[in-house]
């Protein structure tokens, strides 16, 4: 669509990339980004302090962020269940990231592989 609209193509124009869509399109990105830091910002003025268990999970976030997508493989095994289907979300999501958390975590007590994470 880029290339489009460098090379004078109106055909381009026509698959939506007018301007009222682009703007809607930054805005978007703009309130998302915004809206992420005013939310960390409330965070941290509600809560300027963390207990043991915050700080358990802090530690074990960066192992979590690598290895999560393992842990997720594993929950695809929850889809043969026979729930309904927002129940079965709230179940696995609860227990998806209680797993990956505490698997996080138990890598980062392991000698050789919490230098690395």
């Amino acid at each position: 669509m880029v290339l489009g609209l460098a090379r004078g193509e109106d055909q381009a124009l026509a698959m939506g990339a007018d301007l009222p869509t682009m703007a809607i399109a930054l805005l978007d990105g703009v309130i998302a980004v915004t809206g992420t830091l005013w939310f960390l910002s409330w965070l941290r003025r509600r809560w300027p302090a963390h207990g043991p268990l915050l700080g358990k999970a802090a530690r074990a976030s960066y192992a979590t962020y690598v290895t999560h997508p393992l842990v997720l493989t594993v929950m695809v095994a929850f889809a043969s269940v026979a729930l309904a289907p927002e129940i079965k979300f709230i179940l696995i999501a609860a227990a998806g990231i209680a797993a990956c958390f505490t698997a996080g975590y138990a890598l980062t007590r392991v000698p050789g592989i919490s230098k690395v994470l």
